[in-house]
This record gives structure tokens, C-alpha cells and sequence, in this order.
């Protein structure tokens, strides 16, 4: 693997594609799309015509560096990505029932190993979160603006993680959950932005919350969540059949936690945009109406959920942090960033989440 450049790996990935899925197909007729290398994979596709439509593979090799801008050579945790990742979606084929609510993940096809390739169905759609975006924008630009249609689409999403953690949870034993180590996992997440530079003061508020959950300890469900789980690794067709593209590594924690990890992702929709510099954030009916749809939670549950919310904000806070500092940028830039964009926008998303889930004033 190290003496293979990336269009050597080109070829061979689209040779053996050709062998083992398109067989049947002239390979000039085939679209062949070029390499592109994101911040966490490497990807290209293979399309041709069907009929009126096209239809198409989607090949990824996942990497770990965020500043390796190349594709080889292949390391060890580029490979163990990969090998999770094929085995989350191996394992959703079997486990994930969601038909009935038109929500579903890919469909994975092949995985080369040798070449840590993850082979999927290729899905055509729109991008959920530009366009949940767009809607939640209207909200605010028009008074008691709220889309019907993506009110049920935000539902039948919830309601498919929930109708997933119920299966799993019967599939799982219970077990003894002491929520202190997930407060001090809170705890220790605050330190780190406390050494990266934001002020110690602004954390203030959890002091006194986070002691409250040392001594819990409960028989809680424990499923198998999904770390991928992001409303920006989805599509929607126009059909409003919903795929989910990346189901990440599959944890076994509480169910809630699995769900806090999603409903976080609805509501930084806005980071990197341009209405983020003019304080947008999701409309309160919507989130509202995305926790709502995942279904009753018991007393202990929603205390937990809530925990959870806020370990995804320090953790989505921290993460900002260190892929600014991966940038090759002028210290006095990545400072500035930080300050008027960072965290700017964490900092009054923690007092939102302190406010609303954990009524601090």
C-alpha cells in the first residue's frame, strides 16, 4: 500500500468494482468521478445511466489525520475507522426497521479490505440540514412561520432512533450506570477549554449542577448507539425518504445518550454560515418538537439526557478548538477565530443549554 499513489488506487478499486458489482456493464459507459479528500475519508464514485436516472456506488476510505491531505499510506487507525464503520452498517442492515418511517442508512455493498475501501449504494438527495436550515430561517425572518412538512420529517427521524433504541435496548441487558463518571467526564472537558483559553468563570454554572449527579446510580437500559448519528450526514429525496450516510462506531451506553448526540447536531445548523454571524440559532418549536417525537422518558432518563446535552456541547466546544489548531494559520488569526466565531457561539450555546434543560438563571 505505501508505493500506491492515489490513481493507481483509483484504478484498482474501479477494476474490482467492475468485476464484482457491475459485471454486467459496459465499463465505458461507466461516470468515473474523481478523488475527493475530506477532512475524515477519502471519496469518489462510479455512476451510470439506468434508464432515465443513474444510479451509482459510493466508495470511501476513512482516515484519522485531519491535516493529511493525501490518501496513502493507509494507517492503523485509518483502518480500524473503516473496519467500525462497515461493521456499524453491517450490523444496521439486520437491526435497523425503520421502512415504516421512509428513514434508513445506506446500504453497504463491499468492503476491501486491502485497500480499507468501504463500498456503499450511492444516495441521491439533498442535503437534510441546508435544507432544515433554509426553513428554520424563515421562522425567524416570518412571524409564526413553522414548515409542516419539516416538523414531521424532524419527527420521523426521532422516532426511528427511538423505535432502534427500544429494539436494541431489548437486546442488551440492563445494567448499573453510575453518572458520576459521566460528570466528570463534564468536569474534565472544562478543564481542557479552561487550558485552551476560555475563562474558568464561564463554567461557573456547572459547579453546582454537575455535584448533584456524583452519588446516582441507576439500572438503566444500555443500547447500542451510534456515534455517527448527525443531521448533517443525511439526505433527503424527493420522495422525502430519508438516508442516513454515516453511522460512525456503535457504543453501548444509555439509550439517551445515543439521542443527545443527534438532537445536538440540530442545533449548531448554523456554524459556518453566514446567518450564524447574526445569532441564528433553531427555532425553539422545533427542537422542542424533536425531543417530543423520540418519546417519553422517565424521570431519570430526561436528568440524563440532559447531561448528556451538555457533554455534547464541550465536546462539539473542544473539537472546534482542535481543528482550528490543525490549521497552518497565524497564530493571531486562530486567536481572533477563536474569540469573535469559537467561542462566541459555544459560550451562548451553553448558557442556552444551562437556561433551558437545567433552568439556571
Amino acid at each position: 500500500m505505501k508505493n500506491l499513489d492515489k490513481n493507481y488506487l483509483h484504478t484498482k478499486l474501479t477494476n474490482k468494482i467492475m468485476k464484482d458489482i457491475f459485471s454486467e456493464i459496459d465499463i465505458t459507459k461507466v461516470i468515473k468521478h474523481k478523488w475527493d479528500i475530506l477532512d475524515f475519508s477519502s471519496v469518489f464514485s462510479l455512476e451510470f445511466s439506468k434508464g432515465l436516472s443513474l444510479t451509482g456506488v459510493y466508495i470511501k476510505i476513512p482516515k484519522s489525520n485531519i491535516n493529511y491531505t493525501g490518501i496513502v499510506p493507509i494507517c492503523e487507525n485509518d483502518r480500524l475507522l473503516a473496519i467500525e464503520e462497515y461493521r456499524s452498517l453491517q450490523y444496521l442492515k439486520n437491526n435497523w426497521n425503520n421502512q415504516d418511517h421512509n428513514v434508513n442508512f445506506v446500504n453497504p455493498l463491499y468492503f476491501y479490505q486491502e485497500y480499507n475501501a468501504i463500498v456503499t449504494q450511492k444516495i441521491y438527495g439533498k442535503d437534510l440540514s441546508d435544507l432544515f436550515r433554509t426553513k428554520d430561517t424563515l421562522s425567524h425572518l416570518l412571524p409564526n412561520y413553522l414548515s409542516k412538512v419539516w416538523m414531521d420529517n424532524l419527527g420521523r427521524i426521532s422516532k426511528s432512533i427511538r423505535k432502534y433504541h427500544d429494539t436494541s435496548c431489548t437486546n442488551v441487558s440492563q445494567s448499573q450506570f453510575y453518572w458520576k463518571n459521566e460528570a466528570l467526564k463534564v468536569e474534565r472537558l472544562t478543564k481542557k477549554l479552561e487550558y485552551l483559553g476560555v475563562s474558568g468563570s464561564v463554567f461557573n454554572p456547572i459547579k453546582g449542577v454537575i455535584s448533584k449527579y456524583y452519588g446516582n446510580v441507576s439500572s438503566v437500559c444500555m443500547a447500542n448507539t451510534l456515534k455517527g448519528l448527525d443531521i448533517r450526514n443525511m439526505l433527503i429525496d424527493n420522495n422525502n425518504n430519508i438516508s442516513i450516510l454515516d453511522p460512525g462506531k456503535l457504543k453501548t451506553e444509555p439509550a439517551v445518550a445515543g439521542f443527545a448526540r443527534y438532537f445536538f447536531t440540530t442545533r449548531i445548523i448554523y456554524w459556518g454560515k453566514l446567518f450564524f454571524f447574526l445569532k441564528f440559532k433553531p427555532n425553539i418549536k422545533y427542537d422542542d418538537h424533536i425531543i417530543a417525537q423520540y418519546g417519553p422518558m422517565s424521570f431519570e432518563e430526561s436528568k440524563l439526557f440532559k447531561l448528556f446535552i451538555l457533554k455534547e456541547l464541550l465536546k462539539h466546544w473542544h473539537s472546534a478548538h482542535f481543528a482550528l489548531d490543525c490549521k497552518r494559520w497565524p497564530n493571531i488569526v486562530k486567536k481572533i477565530i477563536r474569540i469573535i466565531y469559537i467561542d462566541r457561539f459555544y459560550k451562548a450555546e451553553f448558557t442556552n443549554v444551562m437556561t433551558r434543560h437545567f433552568h439556571y438563571t
